[in-house]
């Protein structure tokens, strides 16, 4: 695996959640407010989405040996929603779901084969008063 793997998945996310129209409905929602993880330390959101590359394993090892062969991955991500309103939380969260679940198709110049719901957590953080769904995902890449 490359080291950009990581970077050009979260590319594809990006680009399939800012051109969802029901994310970008909910009430103070924006396409600048998905960002990766570590931006939610860096500011204080009401609103947003952060997502996350929790792993990038390749499925068809033979690729390491047969260049001819497909450079496919399983990536494992998460997806925290937060909003200040517990029902515009939801919508979110639903909304996120609704445009990740089994979407196939290039995003980005990266081909997804296929991507499933694997978790899902809701949480409130009193220290910066929002709510929090935790989302997590399995995707199978061609990179």
């Amino acid at each position: 695996m490359s080291n950009t793997a990581g970077i050009q998945i979260g590319k594809a996310i990006f680009n399939i959640l800012i051109n969802n129209n029901n994310l970008l409905s909910i009430v103070g929602m924006s396409a600048s407010k998905i960002q990766p993880y570590p931006m939610l330390d860096q500011n204080d959101p009401a609103i947003g989405c952060t997502y996350k590359i929790n792993s990038c394993a390749p499925l068809n090892v033979k690729r390491l040996y047969r260049i001819e062969t497909a450079p496919l991955y399983n990536v494992n991500f998460t997806i925290e929603c937060i909003h200040r309103d517990y029902s515009q939380s939801v919508f979110m969260a639903d909304a996120v779901s609704r445009a990740l679940q089994e979407v196939k198709g290039t995003f980005n110049t990266i081909k997804v084969n296929g991507i499933t719901i694997d978790g899902y957590q809701e949480d409130y953080n009193k220290e910066r008063k929002y709510y929090s769904k935790l989302i997590s995902f399995e995707a199978r890449v061609l990179l």
